[in-house]
């Protein structure tokens, strides 16, 4: 009994050591990354570190906020950056070098937001881009739905946001909103894909010599080569080109 008090003792004395000594540690391991710019496992060291709740020196606030500004987890390195810049001042040893960093970040996020903005506006409108392909689509709640030769007629003569040149889409061009390397996901940013099934689209030839022309169910993703003059109804989708 008294030899499995003493091991605990000192199991336990052992344990406080270590936690002193691996702290000192992650410290020297932490200095290691920032220098050879691993700041991806810098991140993770400051996390260990922060978690011991030591007063630390002011300038782990700007390393852990460089660490992540060069990680581009920029609004973390946003409030570390200000956060030292607030407690230093202009005399702060980094000071002027955690100024451009936080320049950038607000240059960045102001970038975002009017991207942001301008996508939400053109999904507000009755047209989707696609910055893959540069083409635009019609983005309207009802589709057109009728025979090959009237869809092709009314594409040519849709007036749409301004826009007087829509075409009816080859079988390339309609093929492209199924295509998984696109990673707008077309099919989801359309304002009536996701409600709706079975939904086949005409697709015009790419030879004006060749008589017959395509449909996509987008549904099962069959595709069908029909005639010009087929009297179907199917819907129609018209696009035109940003470049």
């Amino acid at each position: 009994m008294k030899n499995l008090l003493l091991l605990f003792l000192f199991t336990s004395y052992a344990f406080a050591i270590n936690s002193e000594v691996r702290f000192d540690m992650l410290t020297i391991q932490l200095k290691k990354q920032i220098q050879s710019n691993n700041y991806k496992k810098a991140i993770l060291t400051f996390d260990k570190i922060r978690q011991y709740k030591k007063k630390l020196p002011i300038s782990y606030d700007y390393y852990e906020g460089k660490a992540n500004f060069e990680a581009q987890n920029y609004d973390k390195a946003y409030t570390m950056l200000d956060k030292y810049v607030s407690k230093v001042g202009r005399n702060g040893k980094n000071y002027k070098k955690s100024l451009p960093m936080l320049i950038d970040i607000e240059e960045l996020k102001k970038k975002q937001k009017i991207s942001l903005k301008e996508e939400n506006e053109i999904k507000k409108r009755n047209i989707y881009l696609d910055k893959m392909t540069g083409l635009i689509w019609q983005n309207t709640k009802e589709l057109y739905s009728s025979t090959f030769l009237n869809s092709k007629k009314y594409c040519n003569e849709l007036q749409l946001m301004g826009y007087n040149d829509w075409y009816l889409p080859n079988l390339s061009e309609l093929k492209t909103i199924i295509n998984n390397q696109n990673n707008q996901n077309l099919q989801k940013a359309f304002k009536d894909m996701e409600k709706s099934k079975n939904i086949i689209f005409w697709a015009d030839t790419e030879k004006n010599t060749d008589l017959g022309v395509w449909t996509i169910n987008f549904d099962n993703l069959y595709i069908e080569h029909i005639s010009k003059l087929s009297t179907n109804k199917y819907n129609t989708r018209c696009v035109r080109s940003d470049q």
